[in-house]
């Protein structure tokens, strides 16, 4: 019969699984508020998984009343083989970039686009933060929804964002901070596509080098990754085990 003890403290929570009086495995753990729906697990060595079956994760999750959410380099082939065999599904792979414009494959800009700036606490800015944010709700629905509340978001958010306005309605927007663009909405791929175009134009114009995150369920963000001359490389991967009870 299976025990579970809680360890550790506020700020490094783990779990201890006990069978007959015989540890079993400690787990670290956490929530996110702003993602309440899965518990974190922070696992990075595959002999915790040696103890793990699919009976004792379904109690695990039934524990927490919450899928379990793991995230992982893919580099760790011992550690995600291991996911993959007990059940756990990979519903997020994130690209993290870094291009020089040396790496861009995109040789002109469209002078028909015009990039408009708005920082926090104009009209514009919170315009394109409620575009943002449901746009936010829709790409993480399927792997943890967003649990927070609007003003969360917003006080995430950089404090600058680029957009383009067609007929008093804006259509493409990028917040940056600084030399990263850190989210992305369009209003479909082509003309995304060449706001962004431009927007990249624009960057490099300042910076030397540009950074971003492109998750394979955000069509956006994957676009940009389009216009850059990169491989796929090493990715961060968001894997899930809803259990019986969730499916």
């Amino acid at each position: 019969m299976y025990e579970f003890l809680e360890i550790g403290n506020l700020d490094n929570k783990a779990l201890e699984v006990k069978n007959e009086g015989i540890d079993i495995i400690k787990v670290p753990y956490y929530f996110n508020s702003f993602h309440n729906s899965n518990v974190y697990f922070k696992i990075d060595e595959v002999k915790l998984f040696d103890k793990l079956n699919s009976e004792l994760l379904n109690k695990l999750s039934n524990y927490f009343g919450k899928p379990i959410q793991i995230m992982i380099s893919s580099e760790r082939k011992d550690v995600t083989n291991v996911l993959k065999n007990l059940g756990f599904e990979c519903k997020r792979v994130c690209y993290e970039v870094e291009v020089g414009k040396e790496d861009c494959c995109v040789y002109e800009k469209d002078d028909e686009i015009k990039l408009i700036t708005a920082h926090k606490g104009s009209k514009e800015f919170e315009i394109c933060a409620d575009l943002m944010l449901e746009r936010y709700m829709k790409t993480h629905l399927e792997i943890n929804p967003w649990t927070g509340k609007r003003n969360d978001f917003l006080n995430i958010l950089p404090e600058k964002v680029i957009y383009e306005k067609k007929d008093d309605s804006i259509e493409n927007l990028a917040f940056i901070e600084n030399e990263e663009v850190a989210y992305v909405f369009g209003k479909d791929i082509d003309s995304f596509r060449k706001f962004s175009s431009n927007l990249i134009f624009n960057l490099f114009e300042k910076c030397k080098n540009i950074y971003f995150e492109a998750d394979d369920c955000d069509e956006f963000a994957m676009e940009l990754k389009k216009l850059f001359n990169i491989g796929d490389g090493v990715t961060w991967d968001t894997y899930v085990y809803k259990g019986n009870h969730f499916r």
